[in-house]
Formats: C-alpha cells, structure tokens, sequence
C-alpha cells in the first residue's frame, strides 16, 4: 500500500516538474521571440500610412513659473507591405516625412530644437520618438497580470487582430524607441509667421516589407475653446500615398482645464471728442508663441479678443476707421501687454486713439509722394534670420545702425564682403500719361537708407478736363533690380533689390476706381510655378500696395515663376498692368461696373477718393504698417481662387466686432481645430503566442504521463500476503 502512494504521488510531482519547467521555459522563449512588455498601444487594423492622436484630447501641461500649456500628441504609422499598386520589392529611397500645421493657432513643441520660452519637468517625454522595424500582426494576451502583445508566426494569411512592430521579420526582438535624429530632422519657417511650420524628418531607405512609427507633440497657443477646430497634415515626401489630414474638435468645458482662459479689450476712440469709433482693424501677436489674429471694432469702438493664454502680446493698428488718419509710428499706433496685467486687474482694456482725415478741398493740383527703400542689403543676415520687424527695413538713423562709409562691414560685425558702388542719391522720374516731366535727386542719408520726395503743385486734369495719370521710375543702378508700387492717390514706393541675392521682391499694387465707396480690404494670392503658397491683405493702413520676399529657386536650384492674383471682388471689373520697363508690376485696377448702386456694399466700404477710393497716408500719417501674410490652407490647390469664403482659403477668420461674437460668430484669427485628450501616454506589453502553445503542450504531455501511471497501477496485479 505504502509502495502505491509513493509511485502516485512521484507521477504526480513529476507531472508538476513539467508543467513549472514548461512554463518557465515557454517564458525564457518568449522574451527571446517577442514577448516583451510596452506602454504604447498597438493599433488594430491593417496600416498603410496613418495619423491618429494619443489619448484623443489634449494634454494639460503645467510649466516651471506655474503656466499651463495645451499639447496635443500625434502618432503616425506607415507599413510599406500593404501599399496597394505600387509595391516595390526593392523597397523605397530617400523617403521624407512632413508635418504641415494648417492652423494658425498650432505650433510644434520639441524642447530640444525649437524655443518654447519655457522650462518644463521631465522635457525627454516631449522630444519626438521614431520605432522603425516590420509591422507583425497578433494578440494581446495576459501574462502574469501584464497585458503583452503575442505575434502571429502566420501573420500574413491569418493575421491577427492587432500589430506592432519589431526589428526582425520574425518577431522574436520589438522594435526600440529612439529620440528623431536632429541631423536628419528640420523646422520650417515661412516668412509670416513667428513660428515654425512644418517639421521634415529624412526617413532615407524603407524595405519592402518594413515601416515606422514616429510621435510628436504639438502645442494649442490659445486657450481650447469647446468646439474650436485644430488641423494639420502628414505626408511622405517622395512617395504616391495620400497624405492624412487630421481636424481637432475641443469637446472638453473650460472648466474641465485647470488653466484658465485670458482676454483683454481695445477701444477705439476719436482723438478730439472721445466718440467710439467702429471698423478699426488690429493685428494681436504674440513673439513668444507666435499667436497672431486680426480683430475689429465694433459700434461700441470696442472688440475684446479672447480665448488666450497668459502670455506678452502686443498690439499693432493696420487699418484705421474709414475717414480717419493712420496714426504715426509709436504708442498710438502699437501697444503691448505683460503676464502681470492679467492678474492686477479683472479687466484688460487698451486704448487707441485717431485723427480725423482733413477734408480735401476741390483742389485743381495734388501732390505726388515718392519713398524709396533699399530690401535685401549686402552683408546682412538673410531675411529668415532677421525678426520680423527688422526684416523690411533698417533704420539707419539709430545710434547702432550708423554707418561708416568708408568701412567694408556693418556696426553689428556682420562681414561684407562684397565691394559694391554706394551712390549718395537715385534719381527719380515723373512721368505723365507716360511721359517724363520732371526728375528729382532721393538722398538716402546713410548707406542704403531711405528718402522720400513730394513733386508739388501738379494739374489734375488736363485741358480737356480728364484726369492725369502720374506713374514714376528709377534711374537704373548697377547690381539692383527696381520694383515700384503704389498710385498717385497714396504714394509711391520705390524698392532696390541686390540683383545677386537669393531673394525676389514681387509687388502688388491695388487701384480702386469709379463713382462713390469701395471695399476696406482686399485679398491677392502669389502663386509659386502655379501653387498658391501666400496671400496679404491690402487696405487703406498700408496704402494698398505690398512687396513679397520670397527664394528666387527652389530646393533643387530651379528658378522658380512668381505669379500674383487677386480674389474677385463682386461688382467691380479687373483688369492687371504689368510694365517690365520700370518694374511697376502686378497693378491690379478695380473699376465699378455702371449698374451696380453704391448703396450695395453698405458699412463694409470706404468713403471715395479721387480716381478710384485709395486714400493717402500724407501729409500727417506715419510710415505705412507691413502687410500680414497669410498661409494658404489648400497649397497644392492649382487655381487658388476660392469658391468657399475668402477667409477660409487664406487661413484666416474673417474681420468680425465684438458683437457678432455675443451672435456665435469667432473673432478673426486662425481657423481653429483641436481635441481634448488626457495626460501622459499610455504604455502597452508584448510577447509570442508560440511560448503559449509550447506551454500547453508540455503541459498535454505531464497529463498523460501522469494518466498512464494511474492506469499502470489500476492494471498491474496485487501482491499476495
């Protein structure tokens, strides 16, 4: 007896031996063939190339000084196996990929490379990642309490329900995250904005049958608003797969935020009689985030710009109140705010004040005013370097840009090397029905500075009685190219390029003409080899008239064709003149159609000026203000003439007053797309289902074992006493 119950309970520990070998052999096999434990979530469905957001809202983060930031976290995914139609077997070469932000209110945040004017905890969490490896299929199963992903050794014909991706082809070691390689990673600046706008990472060579994964985070530089939209684009340069798109919606109250949102408001009065004054238009920025949004007074001569961040702004006037001046530079014309005014009082209010516009007499001379300035100079930085505000023009006449004649360089130590001829003065010639009539001497008082000349006391109407076009050009000078803008109604502008530089200046004039008012603000869009890339608005606060700067190739040292084109304006017949001689180029002149009655634009027009409505900013007004370029939201579109409203093809919201904001309606600004997610990215395990089936038949194995000994026993005959 004793005998039996030893040989049971020996088969029976001899069956647990096996199971507990089996197992933690099946668990050492495991973490050599893919078993391993991650905290990112594996995605469920086939991919080719995708872009979802982490946690699917925004990310609440708080900084060093106490102020909160907005993220959004994006993972995109690309499986080169599953491209349809265009598989290469040899795999991919010099394969890029590109994030487009296409709202204004977004910009990228990686602490490492870009400056985001603050310090944050744990910043290794922010910088981007990149997983490059095989996309293998399989299921999540549990292993000891952990959630671990089990590849399918089968994958292509029974692919599991879930992927991830791993360095070899048979999923026995998961791909390692590492941080993007800032040799191959770059930031992309345009001209009008502060920030950077798209984000390249050269991927180089992908096989076959591999892919990636690559996270980042973007950053909302103002407070989410419920239903405020958020979009930007992902793409792989140099390869047909169509891009993914992703729009943010806020679903979150604000009071789901432990931040909280900031607003100010600007008032717009009559310099004599304090009356409120209404269509004020103001250009709100922010240098530190690159916040930047047009408003407009409203009735009230007020317009409160919300939904913002505490942060330092700063506000500029860009189009002052039908029938007044534009006020000169300086604290009547810009203004800023600090962090601390937002906590000393409840109410931010700034103020601004105009003059009224002296009426014009019935005059029968006028006056002809000519600014010249100098774009471009030798020997300093290039313009993406400079800020935006030094980057038109250097004012000369300060103490730290003075300039000895005689020296080869500029008082910042910047080298010029180049010898160019320095001429103390450019003539320029007034030309009438085009013909030369007069010609003055513009000195620019310090080596490429500016000047301005008034040809005075000129008839306006001929002996007919008809109207005398004035234009004006340039004496041609050696090493420069001239443009001109502007008109007779508002002034010229005459603008040297350096010939051998690496930028183009293309200019845009706006002549308005006919009976009675014309439209405030008007629209034009350049166009690069036939890909509207910018558009500026023109109005009365910058004399209708813009130069953009742009690279005269492109990245393969192709020249690159300039075209400009304006927005229809409903009611008005266009036409475009061109004259290559002088460089008065792309002058768009809106004549009113006879059968339209004046009274159709209503509040959104202007008082008329002579020969067409443009209104001049001398004598009494200050330097005109620079145009706002704006991004296209459509750039591959091939005719970027828009069929939806102006603002949404410019990238912008439409000039709105504060009181169509009590009506539902946005402010101004970027279009808005964002989400709200939570915090922190979530983390997932993986590991190989073969471990389990080698586990489950060791452990079919000790279970007959141990059921033919029980039968051994039950046949084998009993011993006699």
């Amino acid at each position: 007896m004793m005998m039996k119950v030893k040989r049971r309970l020996l088969a029976f520990f001899f069956s647990v031996l096996m199971i507990w070998q089996g197992f933690f052999f099946a668990k050492a096999e495991g973490e050599d063939s893919g078993m391993v434990s991650t905290t990112e979530e594996a995605p469920n469905k086939p991919i080719t190339f995708s872009k979802e957001l982490v946690n699917g809202g925004i990310q609440e983060v708080k900084d060093e000084e106490g102020e909160y930031h907005y993220l959004l976290e994006y993972v995109v995914r690309f499986n080169a196996k599953n491209l349809q139609g265009q598989h290469d077997e040899n795999g991919y070469d010099n394969l890029i990929f590109q994030d487009s932000l296409e709202s204004d209110m977004l910009r990228f945040f990686d602490p490492i490379t870009i400056s985001l004017n603050s310090t944050f905890e744990n910043e290794e969490k922010y910088i981007p990642t990149i997983k490059k490896g095989v996309w293998k299929s399989g299921e999540y199963q549990d292993n000891n309490g952990e959630r671990v992903f089990v590849p399918d050794p089968d994958d292509t014909e029974n692919p599991g329900s879930s992927f991830a991706l791993f360095e070899d082809a048979e999923g026995t070691r998961p791909a390692v995250k590492a941080h993007l390689d800032y040799d191959n990673l770059e930031y992309l600046h345009e001209h009008w904005s502060n920030n950077e706008r798209r984000m390249q990472y050269k991927l180089g060579h992908i096989g076959a049958n591999e892919g990636f994964e690559i996270r980042y985070f973007v950053e909302i530089i103002e407070f989410p608003e419920k239903g405020s939209k958020y979009k930007n684009k992902a793409e792989i340069l140099n390869l047909p797969v169509k891009a993914q798109e992703h729009t943010y919606t806020v679903k979150e109250d604000a009071d789901s935020f432990e931040g909280q949102e900031y607003s100010f408001t600007i008032e717009k009065t009559d310099k004599q009689d304090g009356s409120p004054l209404e269509g004020a238009e103001f250009l709100v920025s922010s240098l530190n985030t690159g916040y930047k949004k047009l408003v407009e007074t409203g009735k009230d001569g007020k317009v409160t710009v919300h939904n913002l961040i505490k942060e330092y702004y700063d506000i500029e006037e860009i189009n002052p109140p039908k029938g007044y001046k534009m006020n000169e530079e300086g604290e009547e014309r810009e203004k800023s705010i600090v962090k601390d005014q937002f906590d000393e009082t409840s109410e931010v209010v700034v103020h601004f004040q105009n003059e009224k516009k002296l009426k014009k007499e019935d005059s029968d001379k006028r006056d002809i005013i000519v600014e010249k300035v100098w774009h471009v100079k030798p020997g300093t930085p290039e313009p993406a370097y400079l800020p935006v505000e030094d980057f038109e023009e250097v004012d000369f006449d300060d103490e730290e840009n003075k300039f000895n004649r005689n020296e080869s360089f500029l008082t910042d130590g910047i080298s010029n090397n180049r010898n160019l001829p320095y001429s103390p003065s450019v003539t320029v010639y007034l030309l009438r029905d085009g013909k030369v009539i007069r010609e003055a001497e513009i000195d620019p008082k310090r080596y490429f500075g500016s000047g301005e000349y008034i040809f005075k006391d000129l008839p306006r109407k001929d002996e007919d009685g008809k109207e005398i076009i004035y234009t004006v050009k340039e004496k041609p000078l050696a090493n420069y190219t001239t443009t001109i803008t502007g008109s007779q109604d508002t002034k010229f502008t005459i603008m040297n390029n350096y010939s051998e530089g690496d930028q183009s200046m293309i200019p845009v004039t706006k002549i308005w003409r006919g009976e009675g008012p014309h439209p405030r603000k008007v629209e034009v869009i350049l166009l690069e080899n036939g890909k509207a890339v910018k558009s500026v608005l023109l109005n009365d606060g910058n004399d209708w008239q813009y130069h953009f700067e742009r690279n005269k190739t492109d990245e393969y040292n192709h020249p690159i064709h300039f075209e400009v084109r304006e927005v229809p304006v409903e009611g008005y017949e266009m036409a475009v003149e061109n004259d290559a001689d002088t460089g008065y180029l792309n002058v768009f002149i809106n004549t009113k159609k006879q059968r339209q009655s004046d009274s159709d634009k209503g509040d959104e027009t202007s008082e008329s000026h002579e020969n067409g409505g443009n209104s001049s900013t001398h004598p009494g007004g200050g330097s005109s203000p620079r145009g706002i370029e704006n991004p296209l939201v459509n750039e591959s579109a091939d005719i970027p003439i828009p069929s939806e409203t102006t603002a949404e093809v410019l990238g912008l919201n439409r000039f709105t007053s504060d009181t169509e904001k009590e009506s539902g309606q946005h402010i101004l600004g970027a279009e808005r797309v964002p989400k709200v997610l939570g915090s922190g990215r979530g983390w997932t395990e993986t590991s190989d289902s073969s471990a389990m089936r080698l586990y489950l038949a060791l452990f079919l194995i000790s279970a007959i074992g141990f059921s033919f000994t029980l039968l051994y026993e039950k046949r084998k005959p009993g011993k006699k006493r």
